[in-house]
């Protein structure tokens, strides 16, 4: 899957003292690039599918960062997370950054720092197939 896709998004995620910056590419849907398939509640779906996979990752780093070791980073553009939600497909992956950021101010006056990769996430909706639905009607 390409994260080209027209509508995209910028999320963070708080993990600690870590904000994680998450673009969120959706890919659109027919010909008319028509992306109101993605619900809120489908993007507060993808969140939780997610949340996981980014505590995981801010934990990974923190421990070789005090450890100085090598990092064992999952989830690289060449081998990508891949998940289905409920009429969606999730593919993504962790991308070092080549500029550092910083936060100027948080609201609760404590050092909050942009965590070095962002998420890249690309979501797209599951082709929709008559026959699943059929046999599932069928079994109930």
């Amino acid at each position: 899957m390409s994260c080209t896709d027209i509508d995209f998004a910028i999320n963070v995620f708080q993990c600690g003292n870590f904000a994680v910056l998450v673009d969120l590419h959706i890919s659109p849907q027919g010909s008319n690039k028509d992306t109101s398939w993605f619900s809120e509640q489908k993007k507060e779906e993808v969140c939780l599918l997610l949340k996981e996979t980014i505590l995981s990752r801010v934990k990974e780093y923190l421990e070789v960062h005090k450890q100085h070791r090598p990092s064992n980073t999952e989830f690289t553009r060449s081998s990508p997370l891949s998940l289905k939600g409920y009429g969606f497909q999730i593919t993504a992956y962790f991308l070092k950054r080549g500029v550092h950021l910083r936060c100027i101010e948080s609201s609760q006056n404590t050092e909050l720092r942009v965590f070095p990769d962002r998420f890249v996430v690309c979501v797209s909706q599951l082709e929709f197939n008559h026959d699943i639905l059929a046999n599932q009607n069928e079994e109930l």
